[in-house]
């Protein structure tokens, strides 16, 4: 249930990055939120939004840097 995506395609743990909610986000992560499901995505979000603290964590707990999203920029590049 934690990597469900809502009717925008976005997971919790989407949501809480694009709201810059570190605890959330931690809170998610530590819950068993999946960092492999679509983690571009998400550190996209993260990017998109301005949150450096975020970014950094998502890169701390594994996030690549360099996946591309579908053919596109990476997510550091957003």
């Amino acid at each position: 249930p934690l990597d469900n995506e809502n009717a925008e395609g976005m997971t919790a743990a989407m949501v809480a990055a694009a709201g810059n909610q570190r605890r959330c986000l931690e809170a998610l992560l530590d819950a068993g939120a999946r960092l492999d499901l679509r983690q571009h995505r998400l550190l996209q979000v993260a990017a998109r939004h301005g949150s450096s603290e975020l970014v950094a964590l998502l890169l701390q707990r594994g996030a690549p840097p360099n996946a591309a999203l579908e053919g596109k920029s990476t997510p550091l590049l957003e």
